[in-house]
């Protein structure tokens, strides 16, 4: 089986399951078959056993959030939103025990590492704005590069929409469903060379609401 060049990706969850449905919805409507998530089911509105039960259901590929890990561990959360461990069903559980911290995704132009925030660790960042300066003194990117295992980084946590080139790698993040942090889900097709970003709106409607060149 040839690996997909076309890939829905939905970024951190936060409980948002209107949104997470209709995310998973839009993309299938529109031919993307391979979808992945980049975590943080955890901590938000929203009702989190649904959304776990719609990403085992749909078999989306999904890596563990530091949401998630704090929730699993029993942590501190100081979000009004903050998930409780007894909210969750036992199904609920097992599913975010099992998600993995990284995942290898296969493309038609290389393999892609999906992660929260970078590599194993789920609370690192990279940010639109930030110079390539500031990305060459970051150790576990460094040693990504250094690697050559991967042409693609797909991962979440800062909520912030991007595909960016960077050495030769292209880092791109889906942003997030939470609601009140520009709620949005993307697509890459590289076929076409773009990164499909669509807006949520109510958490009913989405729409196609720009698209990034990829510059690779």
């Amino acid at each position: 089986m040839s690996a997909p060049s076309r890939i829905g990706l939905i970024g951190d969850v936060h409980c948002e399951d209107q949104s997470l449905a209709l995310a998973i919805a839009t993309l299938h409507t529109a031919g993307f078959e391979t979808i992945v998530c980049t975590g943080d089911v955890a901590t938000g509105p929203g009702r989190i056993n649904n959304c776990c039960d719609l990403l085992r259901r749909h078999t989306i590929a999904t890596v563990r959030g530091n949401h998630d890990r704090w929730l699993l561990n029993h942590m501190v959360n100081v979000s009004p939103f903050a998930t409780t461990p007894g909210s969750l069903t036992k199904s609920s559980w097992r599913f975010l025990e099992s998600l993995p911290v990284t995942i290898d995704v296969p493309t038609s132009e290389g393999l892609a590492l999906m992660c929260h925030g970078i590599g194993a660790e789920d609370m690192l960042s990279i940010l639109p704005e930030q110079p390539d300066s500031d990305l060459d003194d970051h150790p576990i990117l460094y040693s990504l590069v250094e690697s050559q295992r991967y042409r693609w980084i797909i991962n979440g946590h800062s909520h912030r929409r991007m595909a960016r080139p960077y050495q030769s790698l292209t880092i791109i993040n889906a942003g997030t469903l939470r609601r009140d942090h520009d709620p949005c889900f993307a697509a890459i097709d590289l076929e076409q060379r773009v990164v499909n970003f669509w807006d949520i709106r109510d958490q009913a409607t989405a729409v196609l609401s720009h698209e990034i060149a990829l510059q690779c």
